[in-house]
């Protein structure tokens, strides 16, 4: 598993404040929302990224991600 990035950027507002992690082989990314530190609304995102090996956040508040090494 890659983790995690919590998103708080302005251009996809459905995405704000969920918890973005994935899986380095099979590329599938899911998200959650913590509410009264709880996960919940678990979901499988339908964007895959081979490689993915971390995440972090850009200008904004906008998500990057880092594929490889």
């Amino acid at each position: 598993m890659t983790g995690g990035y919590v998103y708080r950027g302005r251009t996809a507002p459905d995405a704000f404040g969920r918890y973005f992690f994935g899986d380095l082989c099979s590329g599938t990314i899911w998200s959650l929302r913590v509410e009264d530190s709880r996960a919940v609304g678990l979901r499988e995102e339908s964007t895959r990224i081979g490689q993915l090996s971390s995440f972090g956040e850009g200008a904004e508040g906008a998500a990057v991600r880092r594929v490889g090494r």
